[in-house]
Parts: structure tokens; sequence; C-alpha cells
């Protein structure tokens, strides 16, 4: 498979990457995404889109049955593996977010962290976890965003990432996305918004959890 600019720039950033994260966007609604995701019903079998290096894979692994964790980084996914306890009901695949291979209707729940905001497309994203989720499926969505960001910490945190990860990849800077805009897409896909939160103090991520439509 040939590699693209989107594989390799995370793949180029692997080392250090939960660090990195917590440097530019701060510990605290990093763990906020974290509690609310404990918090949710358990799934029979969930699957993870952008799994990084496995940070919220640990937590689904003990709130669902079968874990399928994918990220379209060899690199990340040998990370997650290195880093995280690799119970046998979870599997770490490579795949594209936009193009999945599964069948449609295979999981009642689809999770992705700090994924739909580095996307050129987000909405594929969407209409791609909306096909692979059962009737009554959960999609759950956390994501670093800018909203409701004083101006000053939102430069702060432009610096704190050029400083950590150099130049913002092409993908991240073709569209910007926010709570609302996010929003807009589940409704617009056929998806009933059961909870939406706008977490952290200084630093902000949304945190969405959306039920497919029958």
């Amino acid at each position: 498979m040939k590699t693209t600019n989107k594989e390799s720039y995370w793949s180029l950033r692997v080392e250090n990457y939960e660090a990195r994260q917590e440097y530019v966007a701060g510990k605290e609604v990093i763990e906020q995404a974290m509690v609310q995701l404990e918090n949710e019903d358990r799934f029979k079998h969930i699957l993870e889109v952008g799994c990084g290096t496995g940070l919220f894979t640990e937590i689904l692994a003990g709130m669902a049955e079968q874990v399928t964790a994918t990220d379209y980084s060899d690199e990340m996914i040998a990370m997650a593996k290195k880093l995280r306890v690799h119970p046998k009901h979870v599997d770490f695949l490579k795949e594209n977010a936009m193009e999945l291979s599964f069948t449609d209707k295979k999981f009642d729940g689809v999770f992705m962290a700090n994924l739909i905001h580095i996307i050129s497309d987000p909405e594929k994203v969407i209409t791609e976890s909306r096909r692979v989720l059962k009737p009554g499926g959960r999609l759950i969505i956390t994501s670093f965003t800018m909203d409701e960001m004083k101006f000053a910490d939102k430069l702060k945190m432009v610096f704190r990432y050029l400083k950590s990860f150099g130049k913002i990849s092409d993908e991240a800077r073709k569209v910007k996305t926010s709570k609302l805009s996010i929003e807009k897409l589940l409704l617009q896909n056929q998806f009933d918004i059961q909870k939406s939160l706008l977490l952290g103090m200084r630093s902000k991520a949304m945190y969405i959890v959306a039920v497919k439509k029958n």
C-alpha cells in the first residue's frame, strides 16, 4: 500500500505522542473526555476509528465485549500495541476512516477521539460510521475545538502545537470544525443527538453521543 502524506505526517510524530497532546491541549480536557467515556453504557462490539497510541482503547477494552481499534498509521498501531495491555478481545487493524473495509451494520458502537478536527472530510467519516453501525448504535465523538476559547488562549495553543508537532497538517487546514458543525452533520445524516458537551476551562473539547436512526 502506498504511503500517503496524511499517513506519514502522523507516523513521523508517534514518539511521545500523548505527551505532545497533553502539552498542546492540557491534561485536564483529555481527562474529562476519558471520564465521560467511562460513564457510557457498555457495548458488545465497538469500533475505534483513529486509535492513535491507544489511550482511549484501554477504556474501551473495559466497557465492551469486543474492541476493533483502527488507525491509518502503522507506526501508531505498533506504538499502541507496545504501550497498552493487549487483551484477547482487542484487535488492532489499519483502516482509512473515510473508506472502512467493514460490512454494513457490523458494530453497535463507533468511537473516535481527536480525529474529526484533523480530517479533510468530516462528513465522510460520519457517513462511514453510520454505514457500519447497527440501527440504534451509538457514535461517540470527542475532539479538540477552539469553541468559546479566548483569543489569547487560541494563540497560545497554536504556538504550543507548532512547537510540539511542527507545521499543521494539510488535512487539518482544509476544514475548520466546531461542535455546532459536527452536530449539523450528524442531524443531516440521520442521527439523533443524545448528548453534546463542551469540556474544559481554557482548552476545549467537544463530546457528542449520537444514535443512528432505524
